[in-house]
C-alpha cells in the first residue's frame, strides 16, 4: 500500500451519519492525521455555505463544493469549473422552450438565485428571486431543476450545451454542471494544489458520483452502505457511515500505512 499523504472524502452517506453529523470519533481521527501532515479534503455536491457548519470541532484543509465546480482552500476560492454566463442563459432559455414555465435555480458565488421555488427542506433565507435577466456576469456553479420536470429532463437532455452535463440527485432534482466539474477533477485539483501525487491519495465515498475518484485514487474505499456498483470499483470496503466506517478504517489500517 502506498504511503497516504492525503485523504479525500465525500460527505453525505460517507463522512456524515444518517443524522447529518460527523461523529466525535471520526473528528478525532481526522484531527490526528492532520497533525501528522496528512491533508484532509472534502468532496461534496453541497454548496460551501452548507459545508461550513460542519467545521465545528474540525476544519479540513480544502473543500470541493458543487461536485467539483468550486475548490476552496482557507475559505477562499482557488479553482473553479463553472458554466459561462452565456451558456447559463442558453440553458435557461432551452429549459423554458422545452418544458414551459418550470422551476429553476442557479448557484453563483455561493448564493442561490431562483424563479420562486426551492426544495422545502432547504433552509435558504438568503435566496434571491430573479427572472434570470439580472444575474451577476460570472460563471454559474450549477443550475438546478426540480421534480416537476426531472423525469422528462433526465430522458430528453436537449437543453444541455456541449460543455455541460446533468446529474440526477435522489430522483428529486437535477444539477446541470460544467463537464469539468467532477469529483475526479476535484481530486486532481487537490493533487496539483498540494503537490501530492494521486497514488498517495486515499478517498472514501458511497454514491455514483464518487466512483471516478475511487477508481483513480491511490486507494479507493467504499462505505459499507455504498451502492453495490460503487463497492465493485473500490479497492476496499469499510464499515457503514453510521458505524464510523471511515474513521475506523483509518485506525485499523495502522500508523505505518497512514
Amino acid at each position: 500500500m502506498n504511503e497516504i499523504k492525503m485523504i479525500v472524502t465525500d460527505m453525505d452517506g460517507t463522512l456524515l451519519t444518517s443524522e447529518k453529523k460527523i461523529s466525535d470519533f471520526t473528528k478525532s481521527v481526522l484531527k490526528r492525521k492532520q497533525s501528522e501532515d496528512v491533508i484532509i479534503a472534502y468532496a461534496t455536491a453541497r454548496p460551501y455555505r452548507f459545508i461550513v457548519p460542519f467545521f465545528d470541532g474540525f476544519t479540513p484543509d480544502a473543500v470541493s463544493a458543487h461536485n467539483g465546480a468550486v475548490i476552496y482552500h482557507g475559505g477562499k476560492v482557488i479553482a473553479r469549473h463553472g458554466i459561462s454566463p452565456a451558456e447559463s442563459m442558453q440553458i435557461v432559455a432551452n429549459l423554458r422552450e422545452m418544458f414551459g414555465n418550470v422551476s429553476i435555480s442557479m448557484e453563483l458565488d455561493d448564493k442561490i438565485y431562483t424563479n420562486g421555488y426551492l426544495l422545502p427542506e432547504w433552509d435558504e433565507p438568503c435566496s434571491i428571486e430573479t427572472d434570470f435577466s439580472d444575474l451577476p456576469n460570472i460563471p454559474a456553479d450549477k443550475i438546478i431543476v426540480y421534480k416537476d420536470i426531472i423525469d422528462r429532463a433526465a430522458t430528453d437532455r436537449g437543453f444541455l450545451t456541449e460543455n455541460t452535463y446533468l446529474q440526477v440527485i435522489e430522483g428529486i432534482m437535477g444539477a446541470v454542471l460544467h463537464k469539468d466539474a467532477t469529483k475526479l477533477n476535484s481530486m486532481r485539483d487537490f493533487s496539483r494544489i498540494f503537490g501530492i501525487p494521486m497514488e498517495n491519495i486515499a478517498c472514501f465515498g458511497d454514491d455514483l458520483n464518487d466512483m471516478d475518484m475511487l477508481e483513480h485514487a491511490g486507494i479507493g474505499v467504499a462505505m459499507g452502505n455504498a451502492l453495490e456498483e460503487v463497492k465493485a470499483r473500490a479497492d476496499y470496503v469499510c464499515g457503514r457511515n453510521d458505524e464510523d466506517g471511515l474513521g475506523q478504517w483509518i485506525m485499523d489500517n495502522g500508523q505505518s500505512r497512514l
